[in-house]
């Protein structure tokens, strides 16, 4: 009997000591936030004191990130009590944003006669530069400016130029904020390539707003996106058109509005599209509806559209995306004019062995029309704007003779070793091989041979210009039988989302 009490009192103190060591270090844990003090530097700093006109340009581009912007994504006040945990998550919450190149956040804890713990924080932070290029092939403009921090406050503002076979201007001003962003802009540009038979304007605006959904912190962020926008195209010379004939050609307006899901995730890796500097690689998802109404000249009709994007990333297994589009008219409760378009991009692990190591690449895109007018034809590579008088000038060059409906494209391409260092710039020699299969309304193959190119190049980077990977190419291209040389970025080709301005599905 006095065993089982003296156990049973044994069992009680134990846990009543377990419970106070418990409770001990849960209030040693807990800190009180005493000064914020923000240190932030700017990415040309420190400044020369004589500096050469090109580093006052870059200076004035290049604003120092204001504190308050800091304060606003810290989410700490002074007064506030926090737990070791939330006091590591301020560093990490600054790190995942685009504006800083580096994040250090020192901390002086200070124990009162209260035994209160007050800790002290320092951030230090130094910015990214703010300017970046990107190039699209798209059907979209070719060249994008973006600025990513105007006037130090975090806003963003894209400067877009349309380059290629389109011209015109648009831009795109961002508005970030802790529970989302507030998006606008505006595009006007211009078709004239087949002008003697028609020319165009193409005039939209639209608004949008992104809602942030909160997630554990080791998930990637997920937002839902909506967005609202209107079109308008005006043809300055077109052909005779009525109700049933070249419809292809009315003048219409479209409102045009969509939803959208994305998981934005990404992973770290090295020598993937460029030789020697670290890339993020997007591993997200999301998923796209679009719905709209237009007003056409003579006929008014619905639309309805959706996009799927899955990105898989893996250091050992390789880096995939897939995504799926398709959209349609609806006239009359009938599917009309209506389009379908598939990618698949993959990128090999790094094979290494004792001497030399390669990457594979392998790229597949295909598109097909559904009830395309006779007067709609596809372009022949991917990016390539449709053309709406039936046969474009070039594909009489390849011997092309039909209106093109669906298209398939493929690529692949190889490093075959790891990169060398000459003279401050790493080059890598690579292999390529480009597949096309063209097709008309009834699916006949059109080209004469599915080999569109293929030879051997080298990949360029240069040691301090890390933003900028160069493929030198030359080939023989089997539809023009001769040698054509090539220049273009290595640059990655999938992302987790689709761009914020709602659009619909297009023929490219």
């Amino acid at each position: 009997m006095l065993k089982i009490i003296g156990l049973t009192v044994g069992f009680v103190l134990s846990f009543c000591i377990s419970f106070e060591l418990k409770a001990c270090n849960s209030i040693e844990n807990q800190y009180k936030i005493g000064k914020i003090i923000i240190e932030s530097t700017g990415a040309m700093d420190p400044i020369p004191l004589k500096p050469r006109p090109y580093q006052r340009f870059a200076t004035w581009l290049s604003p120092t990130t204001n504190p308050s912007l800091i304060y606003k994504y810290i989410q700490v006040k002074q007064g506030d009590v926090l737990s070791q945990e939330e006091l590591l998550r301020i560093g990490k919450r600054l790190e995942a944003l685009s504006y800083f190149k580096s994040v250090s956040v020192i901390k002086k804890i200070t124990l009162l006669e209260d035994e209160t713990a007050v800790v002290d924080i320092t951030i230090r932070t130094r910015d990214q530069f703010p300017m970046s290029l990107s190039l699209s092939l798209e059907e979209g403009p070719l060249l994008t400016v973006t600025h990513n921090n105007i006037c130090g406050y975090g806003h963003i503002f894209h400067n877009q130029f349309f380059l290629k076979k389109r011209w015109g201007y648009g831009l795109e001003y961002a508005i970030p904020q802790i529970h989302g962003t507030y998006f606008i802009g505006t595009q006007w540009y211009k078709q004239t390539e087949n002008a003697h038979t028609y020319a165009f304007d193409c005039k939209n605006l639209w608004l949008g707003k992104s809602f942030i959904k909160k997630r554990k912190t080791d998930l990637p962020p997920c937002y839902w996106l909506v967005t609202l926008g209107g079109y308008k195209k005006t043809f300055h010379t077109r052909p005779t058109v009525s109700a049933i004939q070249n419809a292809i050609y009315h003048h219409y307006r479209l409102i045009l509005g969509k939803i959208e899901c994305v998981i934005d995730g990404y992973q770290k890796a090295k020598g993937i599209y460029s030789l020697h500097s670290s890339e993020s690689i997007p591993k997200g998802e999301s998923i796209e509806i679009l719905y709209g109404y237009q007003k056409g000249e003579f006929n008014n009709r619905q639309y309805v559209g959706i996009n799927c994007i899955k990105n898989i990333a893996n250091n050992a297994f390789g880096y995939l995306s897939f995504s799926c589009k398709t959209g349609a008219f609806l006239y009359h409760k009938s599917l009309e004019e209506g389009v379908l378009k598939l990618d698949f991009n993959y990128a090999s692990s790094n094979q290494r062995t004792t001497r030399h190591g390669m990457r594979q690449f392998f790229r597949l895109n295909y598109i097909m029309g559904y009830r395309m007018p006779q007067e709609r034809s596809l372009g022949i590579r991917k990016g390539d704007p449709e053309s709406l008088c039936g046969q474009k000038k070039e594909n009489a060059i390849y011997a092309i003779t039909k209106p093109i409906n669906a298209r398939l494209n493929c690529s692949i391409l190889s490093t075959f070793h790891t990169p060398i260092l000459i003279h401050h710039v790493y080059f890598a020699l690579l292999g390529f091989s480009d597949l096309i299969a063209l097709y008309d309304r009834d699916y006949n193959l059109l080209n004469a041979t599915l080999i569109d190119t293929c030879g051997l190049g080298f990949r360029l980077q240069h040691t301090t210009i890390k933003w900028i990977t160069v493929d030198c190419k030359v080939g023989y291209n089997a539809l023009l039988g001769k040698l054509a040389p090539s220049v273009t970025l290595s640059t990655c080709c999938f992302e987790n989302k689709i761009a914020p301005k709602p659009s619909l599905i297009a023929y490219n």
